[in-house]
């Protein structure tokens, strides 16, 4: 294994026989609770903002191995390989990240409840990632890691929205 395919398929999840996507997103889903958990043990001020600093600059790292090993594993495995997991990680960062800050600065307007509301928008990633609605399946349409990043990082803003949009409608209720 080289080690693009390495970075790519984050160690080997990506060769895993079923849910490879799936199992990834949740990876990251964990780390980022570990991570947290470890931070606020050692009373880091401003935690929130701190986590979503760290998971924007991860889904830019993601993001840069997606397309910089792109070209290589579409020729070892085809046109938007399944091995390659990178991109899911890059748009779970992308909510990560996001739910910290909008938690940070705006989580008592918009009644943000923490990990319930980040796990939430999770899920709400891994169905658009899955089902590709909304137009999110017309990005992987673009060339090389440009067309398998796009459509994780549209999914992934897809539920941003719509966990803000729920967090919102639940203020009207």
């Amino acid at each position: 294994m080289t080690r693009k395919e390495s970075l790519a398929t984050m160690m080997g999840i990506g060769h895993m026989p079923y849910a490879q996507g799936t199992i990834a997103s949740f990876t990251v889903f964990l780390e980022s609770f570990i991570v947290y958990s470890l931070l606020s043990w050692l009373s880091i001020p401003n935690l929130e903002l701190w986590m979503g600093i760290l998971y924007a600059f991860s889904c830019m790292i993601w993001s840069w191995i997606t397309t910089w090993s792109a070209d290589e594993l579409i020729q070892l495995y085809g046109p938007d390989p399944s091995c390659v997991v990178s991109d899911e990680a890059a748009g779970m960062s992308l909510v990560i990240a996001s739910m910290f800050l909008l938690g940070e600065f705006y989580g008592d307007a918009l009644q943000m409840k923490g990990w319930i509301t980040i796990g939430l928008a999770v899920c709400f990633f891994r169905v658009y990632d899955i089902t590709k609605p909304l137009g999110i399946r017309q990005f992987e349409r673009l060339s090389g890691g440009n067309g398998i990043l796009m459509d994780d990082l549209a999914a992934g803003f897809a539920a941003i929205v719509t966990t803000v949009g729920l967090m919102i409608a639940s203020l009207m209720i």
